[in-house]
């Protein structure tokens, strides 16, 4: 088995254009792996995190006092 390499726009309904010069080397089963472009746009870490906080196991809430106390 060798690896033909190519972009390809999916078209409507899901279908991939063969390049017309790799046809002639297509014959039986082809094996298909897919990768797929990041995308451009993340979802926002705090609307993650409002959707779906993370939990926690112990302790309470810092106090406006904790929060602004200052640290060596």
């Amino acid at each position: 088995m060798y690896a033909i390499e190519f972009k390809s726009p999916i078209q409507e309904g899901g279908f991939l254009k063969i390049p017309e010069h790799y046809l002639p080397q297509l014959n039986g089963n082809v094996k298909v792996i897919i990768f797929t472009e990041e995308p451009t746009t993340s979802p926002d870490i705090i609307d993650r995190l409002m959707e779906s906080p993370l939990p926690m196991s112990e302790g309470k809430p810092l106090s406006r006092e904790e929060i602004y106390e200052p640290r060596i």
